[in-house]
């Protein structure tokens, strides 16, 4: 069981942080419509990563949110 407890802290962990490098990654980029944050995260998204492809699928408006009003 702690097993399982310590792999789902570990994907917690990794979304996390891939989901602050996105946002790190907008700012530094001078991003500032959504269809520009749209595109870049297409381009910057590892296509074999399951956690930055579920991120940006599922978490696509609020990274865009962060990206734009923070």
């Amino acid at each position: 069981m702690s097993s399982i407890y310590l792999g789902l802290s570990q994907n917690v962990y990794n979304t996390n942080e891939k989901f602050k490098h996105f946002i790190s990654y907008l700012y530094q980029e001078n991003v500032t419509n959504k269809r520009d944050t749209i595109n870049m995260l297409h381009n910057i998204c590892d296509k074999s990563s399951l956690i930055e492809c579920e991120l940006v699928t599922y978490a696509l408006d609020q990274i865009v949110y962060h990206t734009l009003h923070e």
